[in-house]
């Protein structure tokens, strides 16, 4: 992957700031999908739990990627198995994948859904429907894919978008928000795969909390274990009935008087690859910097968490704080921003001895309605009431713009979540 931080060396200033930007790029290349995929895929087999397929054996061997890493994850696959031909669904503006012309590439919109997630599903499910008994389907699924693939079931995808942005900014967590997505769709919780007369596996690479396939990429090939009824709690956890589109809460009310659940063919899911592999590249880079390193896992409401890692911070000289997951924002304010550069805005509210850095990044290089993957920043340098101001509308982008501290990827090719640093250096 290279150095992934276009803009480091205006970013890393000091050497605690540079010792966390080379802790945040450990994290990163542990992200790439290129050093991942071929620890599953190679030599024309797939390494799946406990056992090995032989893709030799199939008539048709289809690839079907999509999410933030579609386009790296195909690349990896293409350059170690015979594939026959394949789909890959990849972000919108992201480079182009370096397939063949056997591939379908199709640009699809992220994070809000749109017209493009829906031809993409369609496309998606298309392929699947040509499949026969003596073919294989290998899907390649990163994190992403809910809104790449947006196939409304009962609504329409207006109806979607509005769902989705009240339960984002309603500070729900990713695993609520999928199951309610879930729940409103044709491909998700199984669906995708439910019809398909193959066998294939399918290789995750996750950005959720916990790891669950269902989960990663709200579950397009394996089952769903929540209900109807599940989906409506989140919605009266949220408090968010009443501003809902009335044909979600009709859909998710009928289904819920219907119970029962989806059918689905049982494929094997396998996660290749999560946020603790960004963790623990981090915490041995920290180490053979010689840092004392504490790690927090960085999950649930983003004050709370920036509490977590300032608390986790030793007094001692040398010593640092590693965090990987994804945070939680209840967005009260019309700023800029995204998860990671709040929280890198909070703790610096709560830190103001001089001498530390802090950095916070997500991996996909895009973080929330931003073009910055997130923020690295030294205490003492901003002020606390300037802070407090910018955050009081989840403002914190044109806070970090304004001081020249945004850090900057474009799109990698990955998506396993969150990652950031506190350094202590003197």
């Amino acid at each position: 992957m290279g150095r992934a931080i276009r803009n480091a060396k205006e970013i890393s200033t000091g050497r605690a700031a540079r010792d966390a930007l080379g802790i945040i790029e450990a994290a990163l290349g542990a992200a790439d999908p290129a050093r991942i995929v071929p620890s599953y895929i190679s030599g024309n087999t797939v390494r799946l739990s406990g056992r090995r397929v032989g893709l030799g054996a199939y008539r048709r061997v289809c690839l079907i990627a999509y999410g933030k890493a579609a386009g790296p994850m195909a690349e990896a696959a293409e350059r170690n198995a015979e594939i026959t031909d394949g789909i890959v669904i990849v972000p919108e503006g992201s480079p182009a994948p370096r397939l063949g012309r056997k591939y379908t590439v199709i640009e699809s919109s992220h994070p809000v859904p749109s017209a493009k997630s829906a031809r993409a599903a369609d496309a998606v499910i298309d392929c699947t429907r040509t499949l026969g008994k003596n073919d294989y389907a290998l899907f390649l699924v990163s994190g992403g894919g809910s809104a790449m693939l947006a196939s409304p079931l009962n609504v329409n995808l207006a109806d979607k978008v509005r769902t989705n942005t009240l339960l984002t900014k309603s500070g729900a967590s990713i695993g609520e928000i999928n199951c309610v997505r879930r729940h409103l769709s044709k491909v998700k919780g199984g669906r995708l795969v439910a019809g398909m007369a193959c066998s294939g596996a399918a290789l995750l690479m996750s950005d959720v909390r916990g790891d669950r396939p269902y989960d990663i990429a709200s579950g397009c090939t394996c089952r769903d274990p929540t209900t109807f009824a599940d989906a409506l709690g989140v919605i009266k956890k949220h408090r968010l009935g009443g501003r809902m589109p009335r044909r979600v809460m009709s859909a998710l009310r009928s289904g819920a008087r219907a119970g029962g659940s989806v059918r689905t063919r049982r494929i094997p899911n396998v996660v290749i690859a999560s946020n603790r592999n960004c963790v623990r590249a981090m915490k041995t880079v920290a180490g053979e910097l010689g840092y004392d390193v504490s790690v927090v896992s960085a999950y649930g409401d983003v004050q709370r968490v920036a509490q977590q890692i300032t608390a986790r911070l030793s007094k001692k000289p040398m010593s640092c704080v590693v965090f990987g997951g994804e945070p939680t924002v209840r967005v009260a304010g019309r700023g800029r921003g995204g998860r990671n550069q709040e929280l890198v805005a909070r703790i610096l509210g709560i830190i103001d001895e001089p001498g530390l850095a802090v950095a916070s990044v997500g991996t996909d290089g895009i973080d929330g309605n931003t073009e910055a993957a997130g923020a690295l920043a030294e205490s003492a340098t901003i002020d606390g009431a300037e802070i407090a101001r910018y955050l009081r509308h989840n403002n914190s982008n044109a806070l970090f713009a304004r001081h020249g501290r945004l850090a900057i990827t474009g799109h990698t090719g990955t998506n396993l979540g969150d990652v950031g640093v506190l350094v202590r250096r003197g």
